[in-house]
């Protein structure tokens, strides 16, 4: 399967919502600004939903983007390559002991 497909996988059996939670340590409410974990801009950073799924977005440094994106800017990594991104996924599957195997919602 393709990295892309394993990505989406990956994000039909977790809430990614609440991924954003765990990594940012409190609840969010879609309709603030919070400090920004990747520049700690005061209120840029803000979550949203596209109609498909969760992401990010920094009004001050720009950074955006969905769940492993997000994995990627925490570690310093500005445009994440195919590795940073294999990375991340595996970061989140080993996070939440989902097996390499495909993935289904349970």
């Amino acid at each position: 399967m393709s990295l892309s497909g394993r990505i989406h996988e990956c994000k039909k059996c977790i809430n990614t919502k609440e991924h954003y939670e765990r990594r940012l340590g409190h609840p969010i409410d879609l309709k603030r600004r919070y400090k920004c974990p990747f520049c700690g801009s005061s209120d840029g950073f803000s979550l949203y939903w596209n109609g498909h799924e969760y992401k990010h977005k920094c009004h001050s440094c720009g950074k955006e983007g969905d769940i492993i994106d997000c994995e990627s800017h925490l570690k310093g990594i500005e445009k994440p390559t195919t590795a940073d991104k294999e990375e991340a996924l595996k970061t989140i599957k080993d996070e939440y002991q989902l097996s390499s195997t495909p993935l289904r919602r349970a």
